[in-house]
């Protein structure tokens, strides 16, 4: 009876024991990695620390058709497209008709009563301005996109911030593809078909697109001579003796914002000496749902029916509005027919 026990009482502390031994508390680091804070350089050599899970944005100018382009309208806290493009957007998406439009870029008070985050700019934005909404806790990143080569490194930038590099990859391909093969079909075009352009300015006949403007790009690009390419500046302003003594073949209009037209340029006596104007090849630059001139990537749609105007017979398989319906369905969400647009 005493072994019974005694062996009883040893199995008993054996179990004891490693049950002891087994609910010894677990230590574990406690400490959770900290993420790594986005700290980005804008197109102003500014360092701006993007805010941590971005959710509301607000843009200027053409910014938001970047966001769009990139698929992240979801974080803007405005309509945010500009002009008849938005007009159309309100018509066909009750969700974007809903949220507030701003009057041009909308005021410092405006953008962050709508607890703005993070605004997009374009670099020749006021700088003024911009201290504005720094002063008043709003991060500001700034933008450029006078080239192509500047307003694909816009796009990649963005697409860093927003959470979006796939897509902005995408997009970059998608215009550097189209410009490569505008330039591919022109590849074998002799200088001496390679007409004279001027592209005038919104304002006035008087006013021309320089060396230093998208505008000089696009044109060369295009298959076409920049006549104002030695000018520097926006927009240099030209005499009517100056414009004769250019002689352009083609004059294309940038958006005049019912200013000027082409009838009166075609009925300018001053300029009945000028080549494009006796071949009525004169032309309001597209679109009617925004500038295709502008410094932005969907500058590409500008540049091919620059070279489609052109130099028509090596485009004749392309058709126009096909091509920009592509464009706008995949990056804004719908047609550019349905969105009102006009050839």
């Amino acid at each position: 009876m005493k072994r019974y026990v005694l062996l009883s009482i040893l199995i008993l502390s054996l179990v004891l024991t490693g049950c002891s031994q087994g609910s010894k508390p677990v230590v574990e680091n406690s400490q959770v990695p900290q993420k790594e804070k986005l700290v980005i350089t804008d197109m102003l050599g500014r360092q701006v620390e993007i805010p941590e899970n971005l959710q509301r944005i607000a843009t200027s100018k053409y910014m938001g058709h970047l966001v769009y382009a990139l698929g992240k309208q979801d974080k803007m806290v405005h309509q945010g497209l500009m002009g008849e493009t938005g007009k159309g957007k309100s018509k066909l998406d009750p969700k974007y008709a809903a949220l507030p439009a701003f009057k041009n870029d909308g005021s410092v008070e405006e953008v962050l009563a709508l607890k703005t985050q993070l605004l997009f700019v374009y670099a020749d934005f006021d700088q003024a301005l911009i201290k504005q909404f720094t002063n008043a806790g709003a991060k500001v990143v700034a933008l450029k996109g006078e080239t192509l080569d500047e307003s694909y490194q816009a796009v990649k930038l963005m697409g860093k911030i927003l959470g979006a590099d796939q897509q902005a990859e995408a997009y970059v391909s998608y215009c550097q593809n189209t410009v490569s093969n505008i330039k591919d079909r022109l590849k074998d075009l002799p200088a001496d078909q390679k007409p004279k352009v001027l592209m005038a300015g919104p304002k006035s006949i008087y006013t021309a697109a320089t060396k230093d403007m998208a505008a000089n790009s696009m044109i060369e690009t295009a298959g076409g001579v920049n006549v104002a390419k030695d000018a520097v500046g926006l927009w240099a302003e030209i005499s009517p003796e100056q414009l004769v003594k250019w002689n352009p073949d083609y004059i294309f209009l940038g958006s005049t914002k019912g200013i000027y037209g082409v009838n009166d340029v075609l009925n300018n006596p001053a300029l009945a000496s000028v080549s494009a104007i006796k071949n009525k090849k004169v032309y309001i630059f597209p679109s009617n749902l925004g500038w295709w001139d502008f410094p932005a990537p969907q500058s590409v749609l500008g540049i091919q029916w620059l070279a489609s105007t052109m130099h028509g017979d090596k485009f004749t398989n392309i058709d126009l509005k096909e091509f920009t319906d592509d464009y706008y369905k995949n990056y804004m969400g719908n047609t550019y027919t349905d969105l009102g647009g006009k050839l």
